[in-house]
């Protein structure tokens, strides 16, 4: 063993052998540890990205107020229609709007949101045929949209 002082903290070396592990055994450990951390990464993540309705009540307190407008409202109403799960009118009501002001601002990103926001609300209500035509519309301004810009 081999010691090592760094001021005040000693710290000791294992004996470190001369030959690796043997390979089988370092894949089967990587294989492990990788198997592992997507695991925890599958249950977890999703937590960040969920859907959550203390999040929709504090955002709504905040659009009551009416102090925000243009791009700043914009993310307001998309987070705020993302995040409402106990009121589905409400929700459809909020992409609504969103749609409305971004056809106002002209901003492709915050209609795209709105008419997928709108999509989901229909299809969580059991109107796929409304829904699909929500999720059209989105996709087909996100595309124009793009070939404009490449041109």
């Amino acid at each position: 063993r081999k010691y090592i002082l760094f001021s005040d903290l000693l710290i000791v070396m294992p004996h470190i052998p001369s030959h690796p592990l043997p390979i089988a055994k370092q894949r089967r450990s990587l294989s492990i540890t990788s198997f592992l951390l997507i695991l925890f990464l599958c249950f977890n993540l999703h937590y960040g990205f969920a859907q959550d309705q203390r999040v929709a009540d504090s955002l709504a307190l905040i659009y009551e107020e009416g102090n925000l407008e243009g791009v700043e409202k914009m993310e307001l109403l998309k987070d705020l229609a993302f995040n409402e799960l106990n009121d589905g009118k409400r929700s459809l009501r909020i992409a609504e709007e969103l749609i409305q002001l971004a056809e106002i601002e002209q901003n492709s990103f915050y209609l795209f949101s709105g008419y997928l926001q709108k999509g989901e609300h229909y299809k969580m209500i059991g109107e796929p045929e409304v829904a699909l035509e929500a999720y059209f519309k989105a996709v087909n301004n996100q595309s124009s949209t793009l070939f404009n810009v490449a041109r």
